[in-house]
C-alpha cells in the first residue's frame, strides 16, 4: 500500500517557494534601486517582511519619503494619475494648505510637519508663492513599477516558479507502509 504525506509535501513546497520569494524580493529591490533618479531615493528603499497569509506569500519593499518623491516626482512635475497615495497625502496635515495647484509654494506662518516627519516653522512671508526656482520639481522615475514590470516581463518570475515545479521531488513524501 502506498501512502502520500500531503501535509509534509505541501509544507516542503511552501518552504521552497519562500526561498524563491526571498530571492525575487532581493532582485526586485536591486532593480528598483537602480531605476531611481536620486541616491537618496535608492538609499531609502529596503527589504520589508515576507508574510504568509492563507497559503499566499506577500513580500514587501519599503521606501521612505525620498523613494516616494523619486518614484512619483515632486511639485509641478509629479505624477498625478499614477500615485496611489497622493489623495491621502493631499488630505493629510502634511500637505501645504497654501498649495492650490501642484507647484511647490510657500507655507502659511506657523509650525508644520514636513514629509520626513520633522517639525518645521514657516514665517509665512512666501505663503502661496511659487518656490520651484529654489526647489526644482522633479519628474517621476517610476522605478518601482518598472522593476515590477521587468521581473514579470523578462520571465524571471515564471522561470523561478517553473524551476520549483520541475525540480520538486514529490517522491520523498510517498511511503510503502
Amino acid at each position: 500500500m502506498l501512502k502520500f504525506n500531503q501535509v509534509a509535501c505541501f509544507e516542503a513546497l511552501k518552504a521552497e517557494i519562500k526561498v524563491v520569494i526571498v530571492k525575487l524580493q532581493k532582485i526586485f529591490l536591486e532593480e528598483a534601486k537602480s531605476g531611481m533618479r536620486t541616491p537618496e531615493g535608492a538609499e531609502s528603499l529596503e527589504l520589508g517582511q515576507i508574510e504568509e497569509l492563507a497559503n499566499y506569500f506577500s513580500a514587501q519593499i519599503i521606501g521612505g519619503a525620498y523613494a516616494s518623491m523619486d518614484n512619483y516626482g515632486t511639485g509641478s512635475r509629479m505624477s498625478l494619475e499614477e500615485n496611489p497615495a497622493l489623495d491621502d497625502y493631499k488630505n493629510s496635515d502634511l500637505w501645504n494648505p497654501a498649495r492650490k495647484g501642484d507647484g511647490i509654494v510657500g507655507r502659511p506662518e506657523g509650525q508644520y510637519t514636513n514629509i520626513f516627519g520633522e517639525t518645521q516653522y514657516s514665517s509665512g512671508r512666501k505663503e502661496g508663492e511659487l518656490l520651484e526656482i529654489k526647489y526644482p520639481p522633479s519628474p517621476p522615475s517610476f522605478a518601482i513599477e518598472t522593476a515590477l514590470r521587468w521581473i514579470v516581463a523578462d520571465g524571471t518570475l515564471q522561470k523561478e516558479i517553473n524551476n520549483i515545479v520541475r525540480n520538486f521531488d514529490m517522491s520523498r513524501f510517498i511511503s510503502t507502509h
